[in-house]
């Protein structure tokens, strides 16, 4: 079975930049202005281009707010950078990426999952680290404040 796109690039791609490479992503993507935005949208386009029969949902179309990042600074000398994913569409589809910068980073990805009794979605706060994936539980929406202020809470 072929791998999804958008979940490659979220929770294997991007999650191996930053955890394993944080020195390297670090100089090439913290930089003024959009420079985030446009790094992740290359690096996207270069793996749907590349992977054209390695993966499903190979066909996505990026929207001017897809990668749009802000840099939110925290207590400590730590932030976050907050990045907007594409439209979730599936079970385990992220809605934010989110990279605790600090003396190692943290990368946690807000997914999108579903009720088992009823079927509604919700949307699930998780945490990358090494290459195990933790559930850190269900948040009561999907708004970017409260996902800033659970992770401040760890």
């Amino acid at each position: 079975m072929k791998p999804d796109l958008l979940y490659y690039f979220t929770h294997i791609f991007l999650r191996d930049e930053v955890l394993n490479n944080w020195s390297q992503f670090a100089h090439n993507t913290l930089k003024e202005g959009d420079h985030i935005q446009k790094s992740l949208k290359g690096a996207f386009e270069a793996i749907k281009e590349k992977g054209k029969d390695k993966f499903t949902r190979n066909n996505i179309e990026l929207t001017e707010n897809d990668f749009y990042s802000k840099i939110i600074p925290l207590m400590e000398g730590k932030s976050i950078i907050l990045i907007n994913l594409p439209n979730p569409e599936m079970v385990g589809d992220g809605l934010y990426t989110a990279i605790v910068v600090g003396e190692k980073p943290r990368y946690f990805v807000l997914e999108m999952g579903k009720k088992l009794e009823d079927g509604k979605i919700e949307f699930y706060l998780c945490e990358w680290a090494e290459k195990s994936h933790y559930n850190l539980g269900v948040l009561s929406s999907a708004s970017k404040q409260e996902l800033i202020e659970k992770i401040k809470s760890l």
